[in-house]
């Protein structure tokens, strides 16, 4: 136990000095660092952004921060973030082939998209399992060719039946085995939607 807690207490100086010298890198190659009150909606509480100068986050690349809006056109505010990853609306199979233009802005605005895929469903409504594996498979490749994700999700919260996912363990396995194969054969890296 006493081996535990010195391991955290390690790793959590860690992280603090890590974030100390990436300011103290930002103020020297002078690099404004202010505080800008987003706009929200009446019902939502009002965050703060963090804005940096252009041309400075690429110099940034290990960076392992990803971010996920509530409003799809904001995929561009995540660049000037600094973050390095980007995780759109989910994409539904089953209304294969259309545009996903916050997935086209991110990529457009040098991200890597963390993609989830849903079978069917819609927001508020669970996701029922493909009845067809091979066609689910040649769908997901499609997917998977026009946005080159870092990270293909397979559904998301798959054990929340009420919201999510309203087929059985077994089935969801299937299914994400049958995507991962997809995923993993043009070396993309692959994960339930759990996390």
């Amino acid at each position: 136990m006493k081996n535990l807690i010195i391991t955290i207490l390690v790793l959590v100086f860690l992280f603090f000095t890590f974030r100390l010298l990436r300011l103290g890198r930002l103020l020297r190659l002078g690099v404004p660092i202010t505080e800008a009150p987003m706009q929200t909606t009446s019902n939502q509480v009002s965050p703060t952004q963090v804005t940096l100068t252009q041309g400075i986050v690429s110099d940034l690349t290990e960076n392992p921060f990803g971010v996920m809006f509530a409003n799809p056109e904001k995929a561009k505010l995540a660049k000037n973030l600094g973050v390095v990853y980007y995780r759109p609306a989910s994409i539904f199979v089953n209304k294969w082939p259309y545009s996903c233009s916050e997935c086209e802005n991110a990529v457009n605005s040098g991200l890597q998209l963390v993609l989830t895929v849903r079978n069917n469903g819609a927001p508020q409504q669970p996701t029922t399992p493909p009845t067809d594996l091979e066609s689910y498979k040649r769908v997901i490749g499609e997917i998977i060719d026009k946005y080159r994700p870092v990270l293909l999700v397979v559904e998301n919260e798959e054990n929340s039946e009420a919201l999510f996912y309203a087929g059985t363990t077994e089935q969801y396995h299937s299914q994400l085995k049958a995507a991962c194969e997809v995923s993993h054969g043009r070396g993309i890296k692959c994960t339930n939607g759990g996390f």
